[in-house]
């Protein structure tokens, strides 16, 4: 429960790969197309999860300790880990180094934007997809177009 509620609160990062990919170093063959299926199965899963029920539940609306935690913990791992990290191996981990090539906020500043748009997208992003997900009732129910078949006992 603990990692689905944190995971559903920093799915922001798969928004904003699919809102501005950087698919210029995708050389190899079917390189961009999975790009794209793995950033669409990040949002499919957990859907998919909250529909099972069970331990998959989702926080109530109006509490927002979860997305604390999750922005707190993207600020720790961004800043800590990926950005020493990148340092070292000199690659630019998650863009931590320098900005991507679609990144709207291109330019010397990119950081201070990215901390503060990242504060309010992993703040709100996880409250609107379980919001969207209650609202829209096609989400509820699709997931029953794809049961699997179950296995037989005997």
């Amino acid at each position: 429960m603990v990692l689905f509620r944190l995971q559903m609160h920093m799915l922001n990062g798969a928004l904003l790969a699919l809102l501005f990919p950087v698919v210029n170093t995708r050389l190899l063959p079917f390189e961009v197309e999975i790009y794209y299926i793995q950033h669409v199965m990040l949002y499919v899963v957990p859907i998919y999860l909250l529909r099972k029920g069970g331990i998959y539940t989702a926080e109530p609306l109006s509490n927002f300790w979860w997305a604390l935690l999750s922005t707190g913990m993207m600020f720790v791992y961004h800043f800590s880990i990926l950005q020493i990290l990148g340092l070292v191996t000199e690659v630019n981990l998650n863009n931590m180094l320098c900005p991507a090539i679609s990144d709207p906020f291109y330019g010397p500043w990119y950081r201070i934007w990215a901390s503060g748009h990242q504060t309010i997208m992993t703040m709100a992003h996880g409250k609107l997809v379980i919001l969207f997900y209650s609202a829209v009732p096609i989400f509820k129910y699709s997931v029953d177009l794809l049961r699997l078949p179950s296995k037989k006992i005997d």
